[in-house]
């Protein structure tokens, strides 16, 4: 999330942790909340260089799911990290 009231928001709402991006780096706060493991599972909206961290984030055979591009839609991946983790 991007604010403070998002936290807020997400937490009141039951989540057990939220992850201000501005804030903290969320591929780092995502492995400290899984014990290194990553996410199971990302929603994107946001797209552009943002992808690369939701690679970085995701745990083994984890799923991203890109539901806009924000940041935009072109973007250079590395296909090779896909390949090793068995992303989807």
């Amino acid at each position: 999330v991007g604010s403070a009231a998002k936290v807020d928001a997400a937490l009141a709402l039951g989540a057990a942790r939220a992850i201000n991006y501005r804030d903290e780096d969320f591929v780092e706060a995502v492995r400290v909340v899984t014990g290194g493991e990553g996410a199971n599972v990302i929603l994107d909206m946001v797209g552009g260089d943002y992808i690369e961290r939701n690679l970085r984030a995701a745990a083994l055979e984890g799923r991203i799911v890109q539901i806009a591009f924000l940041k935009g839609a072109k973007v250079e991946i590395d296909l090779m990290r896909l390949m090793l983790r068995r992303l989807t």
